[in-house]
């Protein structure tokens, strides 16, 4: 699908860029309709030093209607092409100001997202909105402002740090959360306003969620795993975070191996919701507890060899192995040895047998409310990923005097007090 840009949030964009702007030149890589062009000549932007460019024909006559009719000029620089392939294939103009809503997700074969990638040094970043502000950082005069509307995704996913690095880099001014400005598109927005300098100040980025503004430092992010751009942390979550990720510690990686739920690809021919010779119980995701697995609901064929997604057998046979909750806010961990096979709202790992925690602790230890705190101050997703519970800090110094971790002990090992409306902080 299309989704055109309020108005309303091209002008917020526009509203952080401070310096006098009427002689600097401006371009939407993806002008759509024209809403930025236009927000463009509204911030006083002569209209002959605005361009735009989109691969649409129809958006394209549309935004240069609109443009005359607002401007009174003819836009000879609002032209129909394809901004990636365009700005690859020539030397190509130096703007200072950039801003767009790039497409999210656009589907490109692997050879295209390679070449590109490669031509715009995206590193492993090669989603398409990725691509764009890769090809935008390059077009961007030196000193010259950026601004992206993006997925929610960029800011957390693992996916996409090659192109957070290359943010951070930069000068970043503010960052926003748009919530869902989209009608019909369940995917958050979050967008950035940043200065290309080489030379970057010990600056503080404004971040701006539900029409609060707070301050983080830019370089907080940079500490984070992944290099994960977590608006929703305050400077002294941060702080807390510091202290909880630079603390010796071990992690997942490597030291586990991971399943997915089974995908039948046909429900209604396969689940039912009766016990019959020769099906099984498979768990759902909302059936998942820390200290026990609700009554099934759902049956399936005992054959695994029918559906179009199943782990390995000896995963979900293994005799410990560790289920959670895969759509969800929070984290929900459960320490399995009855062989239970879940459905893909539920994933699982099998913690490797020379690790020094069995999994059975290790479970224990997610389900405390710190790690779920963590889990919401650093990735703040409504999905847990394998890439997520691997960056889970795990004290092997802390457990090896204890076989049943509480929250008061391991907040005590890390020198982290809980405060009575649920946040934690420093004990100095």
């Amino acid at each position: 699908g299309i989704y055109y840009t309020p108005s309303w949030i091209c002008n917020v964009l526009f509203s952080r860029i401070t310096k006098p702007i009427r002689d600097e030149t401006f371009c939407d890589p993806c002008c759509g309709s024209g809403n930025f062009l236009l927000a463009a000549y509204h911030a006083g932007i002569k209209p002959e030093n605005i361009y735009g460019f989109d691969t649409d024909p129809i958006a394209v006559e549309i935004a240069k209607a609109r443009f005359k009719d607002e401007t009174g000029m003819i836009p000879e620089n609002i032209v129909c092409c394809d901004y990636l392939l365009d700005s690859m294939n020539r030397q190509a103009k130096k703007y200072d100001i950039i801003i767009t809503n790039p497409p999210w997700g656009k589907k490109l074969s692997k050879a295209e997202k390679q070449k590109h990638g490669v031509a715009f040094s995206a590193g492993r970043s090669l989603d398409t909105c990725s691509l764009f502000f890769f090809a935008a950082l390059s077009d961007l005069s030196e000193g010259g402002y950026i601004g992206l509307l993006l997925p929610e995704s960029f800011f957390s996913i693992k996916h996409f740090q090659d192109a957070r690095h290359a943010l951070l880099q930069q000068h970043i001014l503010a960052i926003f959360d748009f919530g869902k400005p989209f009608k019909g598109l369940l995917t958050k927005a979050r967008a950035f306003v940043a200065k290309k300098e080489h030379e970057i100040p010990a600056n503080e980025v404004v971040c701006c969620i539900d029409g609060h503004e707070a301050t983080r430092l830019q370089s907080s992010f940079s500490n984070n795993p992944s290099e994960i751009i977590n608006i929703s942390a305050s400077h002294e979550d941060d702080l807390v975070l510091k202290r909880i990720f630079s603390h010796p510690h071990q992690t997942l990686v490597g030291n586990a191996r991971w399943g997915l739920g089974i995908i039948t690809g046909h429900n209604k021919k396969y689940c039912t919701d009766t016990h019959d010779v020769g099906s099984m119980p498979v768990f759902k995701g909302a059936e998942i507890f820390p200290d026990h697995l609700a009554n099934p609901s759902t049956y399936i064929p005992r054959d695994t060899s029918i559906y179009q997604q199943v782990a390995p057998k000896e995963l979900y046979e293994a005799d410990e192995k560790i289920i959670y909750r895969f759509i969800s806010s929070n984290l929900v961990f459960h320490f399995d040895d009855k062989q239970s096979y879940i459905l893909n709202s539920a994933n699982l790992f099998v913690v490797n047998a020379d690790f020094p925690v069995s999994a059975k602790i290790v479970a224990k230890l997610f389900n405390l409310p710190i790690y779920n705190w963590i889990f919401k101050k650093v990735f703040d997703t409504h999905k847990v990923l394998r890439s997520d519970i691997e960056c889970l800090p795990i004290y092997l110094e802390f457990l090896a005097s204890t076989s049943n971790p509480t929250e008061e002990a391991l907040l005590q090992f890390l020198k982290i007090e809980k405060n009575a409306d649920g946040t934690y902080g420093r004990v100095f």
